[in-house]
């Protein structure tokens, strides 16, 4: 997916960990914030939502929300399903829609924005 100066991609690595990267795109080169090794399943689908939240469904059935822009290096969990995500589309009023595998359409609330973490 590609938003605002930005490529994102998800899938699995040689380990069988799950991942989702966003790839900053620059003339100077690239700025990478990712989520790898993920003990959740491989990325088989994601969504990048209006405020750059990112949305991914797994093989596993389980769908997560994570937000590079903000610095959180978490993800959280939104969905669970009894088979593989294949679909993820927005809804109005905050809410995400899941295809699994069973051809059933799923409708889930999206948590809020997370806040910038802070130093303390």
């Amino acid at each position: 997916a590609y938003l605002g100066g930005n490529l994102y991609i998800g899938g699995h690595d040689a380990e069988g960990g799950g991942f989702v990267r966003r790839l900053r795109l620059r003339e100077e080169g690239h700025d990478e914030r990712s989520l790898t090794g993920l003990d959740v399943g491989s990325v088989t689908s994601l969504l990048v939502l209006p405020d750059e939240r990112v949305a991914f469904g797994t093989d596993t059935g389980r769908a997560f929300i994570w937000a590079p822009s903000v610095g959180a290096n978490r993800f959280e969990p939104i969905a669970e399903l009894p088979s593989p995500i294949r679909q993820l589309a927005l809804l109005a009023g905050e809410r995400l829609a899941t295809l699994g595998d069973d051809g059933r359409v799923r409708s889930w609330a999206l948590p809020a924005m997370p806040q910038i973490e802070s130093a303390r």
